[in-house]
């Protein structure tokens, strides 16, 4: 399945970047398709996270911001630490 969507990777970028030209377009259509192209090109913006503290060895991790979703879930590589 992911071989056969990748077959449409150019069109789809194509069509984003005609949205997002369009000014027949609603504005919310052009800002959503500029971000779909920024976050392809760059990668979505590092979300901000707020540390409570050590909890009996337990890392409490407070998230500011909308929520995620499994497809934009942060892995372990998203954290940046203290040495």
């Amino acid at each position: 399945m992911r071989e056969a969507a990748a077959n449409y990777t150019a069109n789809a970028v194509a069509t984003l970047a005609e949205i997002m030209q369009n000014s027949e377009h609603p504005a919310a259509a052009r800002v959503s398709a500029a971000n779909a192209l920024l976050d392809r090109a760059h990668g979505k913006p590092k979300q901000a996270i707020d540390v409570d503290g050590l909890v009996n060895g337990a890392l409490t991790v407070t998230y500011v911001g909308a929520p995620l979703s499994p497809a934009t879930a942060l892995s372990d590589e998203d954290y940046e630490t203290e040495g």
